[in-house]
């Protein structure tokens, strides 16, 4: 029941799947002194209790450089610092509901517009970002559809079906999983696996990237999700997660509402 849920957003520019491991490695910065953070242009940029400022080469997940969407669709209240140097003490929040409105009313926080200056570094910086990501997640999906078949079955070859990918997906939400279970019976062979978790989620994906970002194998399996996705839209003109009222369209609800109409 999203009425008793206040939702928080994040614009930003994604998820930096490595970073804790390469932070601990690195041994010319003190974690435990930096007291401020922020992904950048070449990757995290991190500011240390002296005041110093250092950036460490940590990469954005592909998944998250292919995403055009970092504006909230479903949220109360969004929070941002594309745009704002690490040392701003300002933060960018926008409000996209009653709800959101209602807290910062409560919250005291001042609500005065961005100066026109910090608004557009703001834009600038979010239509740059958008627009890379819309170029790369065009170029990506065609590089993997010229990319023959048996490539693709071969990245899934180096599957250990170890279920991180499953467990790690926030919509597959079966109690009991049939592909977990052959697993465990070995009677699925690493191929079919797979295909079965696609084949079962594919329509609901949201492209969270959790699966690629986890997978130990780095299996590009946001890529298979992406590419189907691009053909729901077009067909079903379904996109998953955009809309609380809109249900996957190989759901048995939705099978009976099309059945419907056809009578």
């Amino acid at each position: 029941n999203l009425d008793n849920l206040f939702i928080i957003g994040i614009e930003d520019r994604g998820m930096l799947p490595k970073a804790g491991r390469e932070m601990r490695k690195n041994k010319d910065v003190d974690t435990t002194k930096i007291v401020k953070e922020k992904v950048g242009d070449k990757g995290l940029i991190v500011k240390m209790e002296d005041g110093s400022i250092q950036e460490l080469d940590l990469s954005v997940a592909e998944n998250c450089l292919r995403c055009y969407r970092k504006i909230p669709v479903i949220a109360d209240l969004s929070v941002s610092d594309l745009g704002l140097d690490i040392n701003s003490d300002e933060i960018i929040l926008k409000v996209y509901s009653d709800k959101g409105n209602e807290l910062l009313e409560k919250s005291g926080i001042n609500k005065n517009s961005l100066p026109d200056n910090i608004k557009k570094a703001h834009t600038d910086k979010y239509n740059e970002i958008i627009g890379k990501a819309r170029e790369k997640r065009t170029k990506d999906l065609e590089e993997w559809a010229n990319k023959p078949q048996a490539e693709k079955i071969a990245e899934l070859i180096k599957c250990t079906s170890c279920g991180i990918c499953v467990r790690g997906c926030p919509v597959c939400y079966c109690i009991d999983c049939i592909i977990n279970k052959k697993k465990k019976e070995k009677k699925i062979d690493n191929v079919t696996y797979n295909l079965t978790r696609i084949a079962h989620d594919a329509d609901r994906c949201v492209e969270c990237g959790n699966c690629d970002n986890n997978c130990p194998q780095n299996i590009p399996l946001s890529l298979y999700f992406q590419s189907l996705n691009e053909s729901f839209k077009d067909i079903f003109k379904h996109e998953a997660g955009m809309s609380v009222d809109d249900i996957p369209f190989r759901s048995g609800r939705a099978i009976s509402e099309m059945e419907l109409e056809e009578t």
